[in-house]
């Protein structure tokens, strides 16, 4: 029982996948993450995604840190996560619709690239539609520039929860300006 997968529901995995994914011991505690916006928002060149002005930020998590972007749209429509602090939820399903596979190609050993980490802004149980995720486009949410550091966020994220949460709170991530 983790997250959205509620009582008496089956799942499957192959044996190659289950030595992969599931582990003896249990999720640590609470993860905990910070945001630090970086100046201005500046415009950047992705191989992926063209030129873009992005809202730069530092993320720290567990004794590293990683570049993310906060936001690329700016019609109005998107805006950089406010700061304060909010709930890291646990992933809701997997985001294999949005192609990542350029940035898979591009970082040799990521993994995780499909699942993306809810947030419930200011404290909330309540999936915002902003994520922590990997990319270089943002509408909004934490999004994982420094592709090379994904794979550590990810496994940072998905091996803890908060207890008495049932498996749906991952942490919280304090943003700050």
């Amino acid at each position: 029982m983790d997250g959205y997968v509620s009582p008496g529901e089956e799942a499957s995995l192959a044996d190659a996948n289950a030595v992969l994914y599931l582990a003896a011991t249990g999720p640590a505690g609470p993860a905990s993450l910070a945001v630090v916006y970086q100046g201005a928002p500046a415009e950047e060149v992705s191989k992926f995604k063209g030129k873009l002005k992005q809202q730069w930020a530092t993320l720290a998590f567990n004794a590293q840190t990683a570049v993310v972007t906060l936001n690329s749209i700016w019609n109005g429509s998107y805006s950089p996560i406010p700061p304060g602090t909010h709930t890291v939820l646990a992933p809701d399903y997997s985001h294999k619709l949005i192609s990542t596979s350029g940035y898979v190609s591009a970082t040799p050993g990521m993994i995780g690239n499909d699942v993306w980490f809810p947030i419930g802004l200011n404290g909330s149980m309540q999936n915002s539609s902003r994520y922590i995720h990997v990319g270089h486009l943002s509408e909004g949410c934490v999004t994982v520039h420094e592709l090379g550091k994904w794979t550590a966020i990810y496994n940072y994220l998905i091996s803890h929860r908060v207890p008495a949460s049932g498996g749906k709170k991952v942490g919280q991530l304090i943003v700050k300006l």
